[in-house]
C-alpha cells in the first residue's frame, strides 16, 4: 500500500480491491483521549476519516476532528483529484466521527450525510446548538437514515451493508463494503495506537494481550464488568467475520490490513471478550 505524510495528517491507500484512502490526523495520547487508559499516554493516537472513490465521484466515512482540520481537508483535496464528493457517513454520534461535518459539509457540498439511529447530525450544528468552532452548516445536504442489514449503493456498482454491533455504547452502525472485504468498524478494533512504518511484528503482538485487549474496551464500554454471559458479543463477532474480511478500518486507531492479520485481532478479541463473563 502507498502512504505519504503531510503536516500531522497521514494519507496511505488501505485496499487494493477498491480504491480506499485513510486519512490519520496523529494526536497525542493523553488526558484529552477519554477512551485510551493511562497506560497509552506518551503513544499517539490516529484519528480516521476514509474516502472511497471510483473514477468521478467520492464518499468519505468519518469526519476526524477538528485539530489538523486544515491539513485533514487538503489530504481529502488530494485524494479527490477532482472528483466529487457526493456523500459523507458518521457511524456514531460523537466528536471523532462528526466534529467536521460542518466544515465538510460546507466545503464539499455532499448530496447525502448518511447517519444511524433516528437523529440528524446535522441538528448538531444548527444556529442554537452549534459549538463555536464548527459554526453553521450551509446548504444542508439530504439525511439518509441507516438501518441494520440494510444495503444501499454508495458508488455506482459499489454496494455497502450496514451493521448494529453489539459491542458499543452509543448508537453504532458498522458498514461493509460488498465484493472487497473492507469493514468500517466505528471504534471497535480501535486499540492499536500509531505504529510507525517498519515497527516490528511483536509491537502489534504486544498491544493485542488479553490484559491490554481487555484494558481497552473496558475503558469504553464500562457494561463488560457486569456481563454476566458474553455469548451475545462473541456471537455477533464472529458472525461480522463469517465472511472474508480483508481490511479492518476503524474511526480511530490503525488499521488492520490484511485477511491474516483481521483474523487475529477478530480472534483475540473475541478471547478478550469471552474472558469478561469468566472473570468480572
Amino acid at each position: 500500500m502507498s502512504a505519504r505524510k503531510a503536516s500531522s495528517v497521514l494519507v496511505r491507500r488501505i485496499s487494493e480491491s477498491c480504491e480506499v484512502w485513510c486519512i490519520s490526523q496523529i494526536v497525542d495520547i493523553d488526558g484529552r483521549l477519554s477512551w485510551r487508559t493511562p497506560r497509552a499516554e506518551g503513544q499517539r493516537e490516529l484519528i480516521n476519516s476514509y474516502v472511497i472513490c471510483n473514477s468521478t465521484h467520492a464518499v468519505l466515512v468519518e469526519t476526524g476532528v477538528t485539530e489538523g482540520v486544515d491539513a485533514q481537508m487538503e489530504a481529502i483535496d488530494r485524494v479527490l483529484a477532482g472528483r466529487r464528493l457526493t456523500s459523507v457517513l458518521a457511524t456514531r454520534f460523537e466528536p471523532d466521527c462528526l466534529s467536521n461535518l460542518g466544515a465538510i459539509v460546507r466545503r464539499y457540498r455532499p448530496d447525502r450525510v448518511y447517519a444511524g439511529g433516528g437523529l440528524s447530525p446535522l441538528d448538531f450544528f444548527d444556529e442554537l446548538s452549534m459549538t463555536s468552532h464548527v459554526g453553521p452548516v450551509a446548504a444542508p445536504a439530504e439525511v439518509v437514515p441507516m438501518r441494520p442489514a440494510e444495503k444501499f449503493e454508495l458508488l455506482d456498482g459499489l454496494i455497502a451493508t450496514i451493521r448494529r454491533p453489539v459491542l458499543q455504547v452509543l448508537g453504532t452502525v458498522w458498514l461493509r463494503l460488498e465484493d472487497h472485504g473492507v469493514l468500517f468498524t466505528s471504534d471497535s478494533f480501535s486499540h492499536l495506537p500509531y505504529l510507525a512504518p517498519g515497527s516490528a511484528a511483536d509491537n502489534v503482538d504486544r498491544y493485542e494481550s488479553l490484559d491490554l485487549l481487555r484494558d481497552h474496551y473496558s475503558r469504553r464500554c464500562e457494561w463488560l464488568h457486569n456481563l454476566a454471559d458474553p455469548s451475545p458479543v462473541v456471537d455477533d463477532l464472529r458472525e461480522a467475520f463469517s465472511e472474508a474480511v480483508l481490511v479492518t478500518a476503524p474511526s480511530r486507531g490503525e488499521p488492520i490490513l490484511g485477511e491474516r492479520n483481521v483474523r487475529r485481532s477478530q480472534l483475540r478479541l473475541v478471547e478478550a471478550i469471552a474472558s469478561f463473563g469468566a472473570t468480572s
